[in-house]
């Protein structure tokens, strides 16, 4: 017998689908259900905070990172209440960050048992929209079994398990500006969630194509990227004893070894 469709599966398990675990388990209509398809490694291993290497920083401060609304600074509290603080100033590896982001979606999962929201979690990759009609989509995972939704929410980055078949052209997971040749057979009327510089090039790239009749692209603030703000403090230039010169690998390395002891921005 077939299970009935969820009402709202969301496909993936990095920062996108980590915020809107957060946000759903929050706000969803009482007596939802909602699957959750992530990998076997479980949530965090996104695209953008997967990363091994503690040198790798975050290019905002954490305290501009919460996935909260309700509460701007979430993670700052996140990252005191582990005396954390002590060890990194301002800009924090991308590694610790994922961690904060498996934690919220572990305490999300509570919150939405508590207040009568059912989440369950499929720990395997979306492989395929098997069938989207207009009122269920199917979307068969890695080990064969098939999902039933009445919606669904794509956060799985370009490069890991990209879903495929012939209704893909209807619902596209993020496009980055290295996987703008995935827009190639769309036509008619196209919404782009965002209006980052990202959102912008797939916008050009559509808009040359004489099928596509109309772009709407959708903003939270309804704004175009701005240039690049100046710091709320001054940074420091950093002084260096010698230069750095070398093959790109030399470079690089150094500039990592330098980033683990100060500011990105005062080393680049």
């Amino acid at each position: 017998m077939t299970p009935p469709p969820s009402d709202l599966i969301i496909v993936g398990g990095g920062f996108a689908a980590c915020s809107a675990v957060h946000f759903l388990a929050r706000h969803a209509p009482i007596g939802w259900q909602i699957l959750l398809m992530t990998g076997s490694e479980g949530p965090n291993r996104g695209l953008g905070y997967a990363t091994n290497n503690g040198h790798l920083l975050l290019n905002a401060s954490h305290s501009n990172m919460s996935l909260s609304e309700e509460d701007p600074k979430e993670f700052s509290a996140w990252f005191t209440d582990r005396d954390l603080d002590k060890n990194y100033c301002r800009f924090v590896p991308r590694q610790l960050y994922g961690h904060y982001l498996r934690d919220a979606w572990t305490q999300s999962l509570k919150i939405a048992q508590d207040r009568g929201i059912h989440m369950e979690v499929v720990y395997q990759n979306a492989s395929k929209i098997e069938q989207l009609t207009d009122k269920i989509i199917t979307i068969r995972d890695e080990a064969g079994a098939k999902h039933l939704g009445l919606r669904a929410l794509i956060c799985e980055g370009p490069t890991q398990h990209c879903l495929d078949g012939d209704t893909s052209a209807r619902v596209i997971s993020p496009v980055w500006p290295n996987n703008l040749s995935r827009l190639v057979h769309l036509a008619g009327h196209v919404v782009i969630i965002g209006t980052g510089l990202s959102a912008l090039d797939a916008a050009v790239t559509v808009l040359a194509k004489p099928d596509v009749k109309r772009v709407t692209m959708l903003s939270t603030d309804g704004r175009l990227p701005l240039s690049q703000l100046p710091l709320a403090e001054p940074v420091p230039m950093l002084e260096l004893a010698q230069h750095i010169t070398g093959s790109p690998r030399t470079v690089f390395a150094r500039v990592r070894k330098l980033a683990a002891d100060h500011l990105w921005q005062n080393v680049m």
